[in-house]
């Protein structure tokens, strides 16, 4: 595996993160980090969140292959050059190159959580951790092949901008795709909690985000067990959270203390979603719901490059 870059500004204090992690970083660069003051909050809270949830399991196979549904699949990576734009943990990152086969993998996140995805992907040599934002990233105009953003842009200020900053790095012919939530009739309840849950530390915020879950988890267990009995199914499938029975506990949890802990959060419409096509004049560009007719909605968006 190559060195890694660390930003000269980094959201969490460039001097202690480097000094603290001296060990483990062996080369540093001197991109600028993002302008936006609200990253602060952001980077800070997923930290918290990724070091509670810093293991790579089978259960994100299968969510990462559900996220694609019919847009993109493994085989799409097989010898490309691949941007995961918000990795986290490595989770995704780590499937897409094991199952996909990429030629080379760069990731790139914000905060400490780059150390976890350097410990959960350190088995591959073609994959490369870089402390950065999407909004100033350390590489050259069309350089990737494939870059994917999951669960990352409808945290950002401008979702759109983050969108186009990518767009700029992708090369002729290079495919993007993109998961973003979408907007609900729960939406406006989630913008109403976090007024509340924001002004509280992220510690205070998960032990809050365990009472949902607790209340939702025996309306996702009714769902797994009368999706197997025909007379039963009618009556669970007019229940909310279906969509989560392929979900264990805590990462429902963790679902919960995103949505509350997260200080920008986009729920964006369809009609808006397609309007992102307007200024990059993208081929082949396509939106899809995740979870047609369910109570969430989200999107997935898909496009190749001129």
């Amino acid at each position: 595996m190559l060195d890694y870059k660390l930003q000269k500004k980094l959201v969490t204090g460039f001097d202690k993160f480097q000094k603290k992690y001296k060990k483990e970083f062996s080369a540093s660069g001197t991109q600028k980090l993002s302008t936006y003051r609200s990253d602060k909050r952001i980077a800070k809270g997923f930290n918290f969140e990724w070091k509670l949830h810093s293991k790579i399991t089978a259960e994100h196979k299968i969510e990462l292959q559900h996220v694609y549904g019919n847009l993109i699949s493994f085989n799409d990576f097989n010898n490309k050059i691949v941007l995961d734009a918000g990795c986290g943990q490595g989770r995704f990152a780590y499937f897409n190159n094991k199952y996909g086969k990429a030629k080379e993998v760069y990731c790139i996140d914000m905060g400490e959580q780059v150390l976890l995805a350097k410990k959960n992907l350190k088995e591959y040599d073609n994959v490369h951790i870089i402390q950065a934002s999407i909004h100033n990233l350390p590489f050259k105009k069309n350089f990737f092949d494939i870059i994917y953003s999951i669960g990352v842009l409808h945290h950002l200020p401008e979702p759109i901008k983050g969108y186009q900053s990518l767009i700029k790095h992708l090369k002729p012919n290079g495919k993007i795709f993109v998961w973003i939530y979408g907007h609900s009739m729960i939406s406006p309840i989630i913008n109403l909690i976090k007024k509340i849950s924001l002004k509280f530390p992220e510690p205070v915020v998960y032990l809050f985000s365990l009472f949902p879950s607790l209340l939702m988890w025996p309306i996702i267990i009714a769902h797994k067990i009368g999706k197997n009995i025909k007379p039963v199914k009618y009556l669970t499938d007019l229940l909310p959270f279906g969509f989560y029975t392929d979900r264990t506990f805590p990462n429902l949890w963790n679902i919960n203390f995103d949505k509350m802990n997260s200080s920008i959060a986009f729920f964006s419409k369809k009609k808006d979603v397609k309007k992102w096509n307007d200024r990059n004049k993208l081929k082949n560009f396509r939106v899809s719901e995740r979870y047609p007719g369910q109570l969430a909605c989200s999107w997935r968006l898909y496009a190749e490059k001129k």
